[in-house]
């Protein structure tokens, strides 16, 4: 009985030995593993704790995309507005540099764009809605009031020879420009008002565009006519100059002083009173397939030096008629395809304030 209470003594000993070397070993592993974790801040400074101003990076700032000398809208009823400029009171060559040219899609078929301006003082916005090859669509004031005629087809409806184009336009002549004549056919309840005659090469069928003509016709021999009364600012003898396909006439003052049924035409010279409204009346029109209009003027003692033309040194470049002030230059476009009908205007124009 003593030797088992010894022994049981003595096992009680040695688990309680082991049972401490096991806490022992399991104690060193842990502090083992923390030290693999511990953190450890660098020792303070004798300034005090040091603090670390982090800068942010540099970003390169992306240039502002230069801005294009082109403005295109392509919409018909859009708008363009300009910054506020100050300009002299002819100041056409500051505009032409800021339009350089709005496409062909934003005038309507048959235009071949804007840019450069005639001019006026002050001039912050420029409203070009509506604005075509042939002239606004909308109403208003300014400009010369066009009506559209398609001589292949008569007012009733029934279709008239390709040769009665030409007939009825000489009938309209003969008789003192009647506009009696021309309402024997097809005519569009609306109305433009031109601003200028500047109609580079383009497809016949533009011209229904214009006038939101959305009938089809079978044959399109359609005919023009601009009417109104316009104002020379300065008095002096001008002359006009111009290409048609298939033709283009002026009347002014009651008198025919230009015509052009070949592609290159001038007038005689003709007096005008600065500030005197004169009469005048435009006739354009084109025998199906591709049209192109550009009327220009000279005169006898201009101002500046008309220059040449780029594409033919050996020409003038006449300035281009405007009816209104404050309407950008068309931009002109060389095409050696039509090099026949080319008459590439002046960079700046003559203002004759139509009503």
């Amino acid at each position: 009985m003593e030797w088992s209470g010894s022994f049981l003594i003595l096992s009680i000993l040695v688990h309680l030995i082991l049972i401490g070397l096991a806490m022992l070993l399991v104690v060193q592993v842990v502090q083992s593993r923390k030290e693999k974790l511990k953190f450890t801040a660098a020792p303070p400074s004798a300034a005090g704790p040091s603090e670390h101003k982090v800068k942010p990076s540099k970003k390169t700032a992306a240039a502002a995309p230069a801005i294009s000398k082109r403005i295109t809208s392509t919409a018909a009823n859009a708008s363009i507005a300009l910054p506020a400029m100050e300009m002299n009171a002819t100041g056409p060559d500051v505009m032409a540099s800021v339009m350089s040219g709005m496409g062909a899609s934003g005038l309507g078929s048959g235009s071949s764009g804007v840019g450069g301006a005639s001019g006026a003082a002050g001039m912050a916005s420029l409203p070009l809605g509506g604005l075509t090859a042939f002239g606004f669509k909308a109403g208003g004031s300014g400009g010369l009031v066009g009506h559209f005629y398609n001589l292949a087809e008569r007012a009733e409806g029934s279709e008239c020879p390709e040769e009665e184009w030409q007939s009825v336009i000489t009938e309209f002549r003969s008789k003192n420009w009647d506009n009696e004549v021309l309402k024997r056919y097809y005519s569009s309840t609306n109305s433009v008002r031109a601003v200028q005659i500047f109609m580079p090469a383009a497809l016949s069928s533009g011209v229904c565009e214009a006038f939101s003509v959305t009938k089809k016709f079978k044959h399109l021999r359609w005919v023009v006519h601009y009417k109104g009364q316009f104002v020379a600012q300065d008095s002096g003898e001008y002359c006009f100059h111009g290409v048609a396909d298939d033709i283009m006439l002026v009347r002014l003052d009651g008198k025919e002083v230009f015509a052009t049924p070949r592609p290159v035409a001038g007038s005689p010279w003709f007096t005008l009173k600065g500030g005197q409204p004169y009469p005048i009346d435009i006739l354009i029109g084109d025998n199906q397939g591709i049209f192109c209009m550009i009327l220009t003027i000279e005169e006898r003692k201009p101002k500046k030096p008309y220059p040449l033309m780029t594409m033919h040194p050996e020409r003038i470049a006449y300035p281009l008629v405007q009816f209104r002030s404050g309407i950008p230059l068309p931009e002109y476009k060389f095409d050696p395809k039509m090099d026949f009908l080319n008459s590439e205007p002046a960079p700046f124009s003559i203002i004759f304030n139509a009503k």
